[in-house]
């Protein structure tokens, strides 16, 4: 009985706490000029459902809303020229999905640099070398993630 109440109230004020569900914007409503502020400035890399409820990260809403933009090879170049090193693996993800021919120029640069990045995957959070990632990115991990929806 006491677990059903705990349960109840906890999920009444899930529904009804504003602050909650302002915080997870829709893929559909992030325009690409939004997507590029926020991944030049990214703090995480994050591809694919994330914490204990699955939810998109807003580094992968941020990065859908480029790749549904008209030039998205462009914006993505920007982000790599102008982004934090998180942001720009998201945007070596784009210009895999976007410009094949292009990435393994810009995934030896990023890689080079090999600055220590933070990563979330499901509910694990961690700091890597970025040319781990770089290399995960080549392999074809994200590739699933680099699809419009």
């Amino acid at each position: 009985m006491r677990w059903l109440i705990s349960s109840l109230i906890l999920g009444v004020t899930g529904v009804c706490c504003i602050s909650c569900r302002s915080t997870h914007a829709p893929e559909s409503t992030w325009t690409s000029r939004k997507g590029y502020e926020y991944l030049i400035d990214a703090q995480c890399f994050a591809l694919g459902p994330v914490g204990a409820s699955a939810d998109t990260s807003a580094g992968e809403l941020a990065f859908r809303s480029i790749l549904r933009s008209r030039d998205p090879q462009q914006v993505f170049g920007l982000v790599l020229s102008r982004g934090t090193e998180e942001g720009k693996l998201y945007a070596l993800c784009g210009i895999r999905a976007t410009d094949r021919a292009s990435f393994a120029r810009y995934a030896a640069i990023v890689a080079s640099t090999n600055a220590e990045v933070r990563t979330l995957s499901g509910c694990i959070g961690s700091h890597e070398p970025a040319a781990d990632v770089v290399g995960r990115i080549a392999a074809g991990v994200y590739d699933q993630y680099l699809r419009e929806k």
